[in-house]
C-alpha cells in the first residue's frame, strides 16, 4: 500500500514539476520574444508585463509594439502554446487537490511527523476489535503508540475516532512499515493481527530490528504459543483461553469480576493494576513501606512487590517491608497519579 502511494506521488509530482518547468520556459521565450519583436524603445519591464497579461489571457491592451508580421505571428503561437500549458498546470494541480491525493500526502506528512516527536511508545498491530480494545486502553491510560493497519477503509476510520494518534498504514510484518512506526524507539509491539502466521512473521522481523523490545502477542490457536514464543515474543495471550477462564469465573467468582469490570469501566477515574520500578540509587531504598505513606502521598495501594528478575511476587506486603533496588511495586489506584508514586520513590 505504501509503496503504490509513492508511485503515485512520484508520478503526480513529476506531472506538476514538468509542468510548471515548462510554462516557465514558455513565459521566458515570450519575455524574450516580445522584447526583440517589439519597439527598440520598448524596456525589459514592458516585455515582462506583455508576457505576464498574454499567458493569463487579462488582456489589458499592447503595452509593446505588436505591428509586424513576425510580431503577430510570434504572439498568436505564444497564446496557443502558453495557455495550453497553463491549463495543463492548472488542471493537474485541480486534480491532485479533488481526488484527495494532496490531502493524503499532508496527513502522511503529518503521521510522519508526530511519530518522529515519539519515544519509549508502543506499537500496536492490528486494529480490529481486540486491537481498538488495546488501542482503547493505551490511550486512557496516557502511554503513547502508533497504530499499524493494513486496511485502507479502516484506516480512514481510525483517522476520524483518534485524530491524535499516528496510524500507519501498510502490512505490519514489512521493514519499512515498522521502521515508519519508529521501532527502533519503541519499547513494545502489540501484535494483534488475525492469522498466528501472520503474528508469527511480525514478531520475527520485530524482534530483528529491535532486540530489547518487549512483544504481546495474540495466539489464536492454543496450539502455536510456544512457537509464537520461541519466535521472539515474551508474552502470548490466547482469545480462547482468557474467554473460557472469564466464564468460569463469572460463574464460580461474580463479585471479584464485577469489582474488575467496575474498576476498569469506571468513567470518573482511570483505575488500574500498575507496576512501578524503583530505580537504582532510589531515595526510598532502606526505607519501609510504612514510612513512604504511599497510600497517603500518592493515593496507591500496594498490593504485591516483585524481586528484579523474577516472577514471583510477594503478595500483600507489611508496612515493615524494606524497598530494594529495582523491585517493582505492584499498586492499585489511579493512574493519573503514577508520576506522584515514581517522584516518591525517584
Amino acid at each position: 500500500m505504501d509503496d503504490e502511494f509513492c508511485k503515485k506521488q512520484f508520478v503526480w509530482g513529476r506531472r506538476l514539476r514538468d509542468g510548471c518547468g515548462v510554462l516557465v520556459v514558455v513565459f521566458l521565450i515570450g519575455v524574450i520574444g516580445f522584447k526583440y519583436n517589439g519597439a527598440d524603445n520598448e524596456t525589459w519591464v514592458d516585455s515582462f508585463f506583455m508576457a505576464s497579461i498574454t499567458l493569463t489571457t487579462v488582456g489589458f491592451g499592447h503595452v509593446t509594439s505588436v505591428e509586424t508580421n513576425a510580431a503577430k505571428i510570434f504572439t498568436s503561437i505564444y497564446c496557443l502554446t502558453g495557455m495550453g500549458f497553463l491549463l495543463y498546470v492548472i488542471t493537474t494541480g485541480t486534480a491532485f487537490i479533488v481526488e484527495g491525493e494532496a490531502w493524503e500526502l499532508y496527513w502522511r506528512r503529518r503521521v510522519r511527523k508526530m511519530v518522529q516527536q515519539l519515544n519509549n511508545h508502543y506499537i500496536v498491530c492490528g486494529i480490529g476489535r481486540q486491537g481498538m480494545v488495546v488501542a482503547n486502553e493505551l490511550s486512557n491510560t496516557n502511554r503513547p503508540f502508533v497504530m499499524v493497519e493494513y486496511d485502507e477503509e479502516r484506516v480512514k476510520e481510525l483517522n476520524k475516532l483518534m485524530p491524535d494518534i499516528p496510524v500507519i498504514e501498510g502490512d505490519a510484518s514489512e521493514n519499512y512499515v515498522l521502521q515508519a512506526a519508529g521501532i527502533d524507539k519503541a519499547v513494545g509491539l502489540i501484535a494483534c493481527l488475525n492469522d498466528d502466521k501472520d503474528n508469527l512473521m511480525l514478531v520475527v522481523t520485530a524482534k530483528q530490528m529491535n532486540k530489547d523490545l518487549r512483544i504481546v502477542c495474540k495466539g489464536m490457536d492454543v496450539q502455536h504459543m510456544k512457537i509464537l514464543s520461541k519466535a521472539g515474543a515474551d508474552s502470548v495471550v490466547s482469545p480462547t483461553l482468557i474467554g473460557g477462564m472469564r466464564m468460569a469465573s463469572e460463574m464460580i467468582r461474580p463479585s471479584v469480576v464485577t469489582f474488575l469490570d467496575k474498576m476498569l469501566r469506571d468513567k470518573e477515574r482511570t483505575l488500574r493494576v500498575e507496576g512501578v520500578l524503583v530505580p537504582e540509587n532510589s531515595s526510598a531504598v532502606g526505607k519501609t513501606l510504612e514510612s513512604l505513606d504511599i497510600n497517603q502521598k500518592a493515593g496507591m495501594v500496594v498490593v504485591a512487590i516483585q524481586n528484579p528478575g523474577s516472577d514471583r511476587f510477594h503478595y500483600a506486603p507489611t508496612g515493615d517491608t524494606i524497598i530494594e533496588e529495582e523491585i517493582t511495586l505492584i499498586v492499585v489506584g489511579d493512574v493519573n497519579n503514577i508520576p506522584k508514586l515514581e517522584q516518591l520513590v525517584a
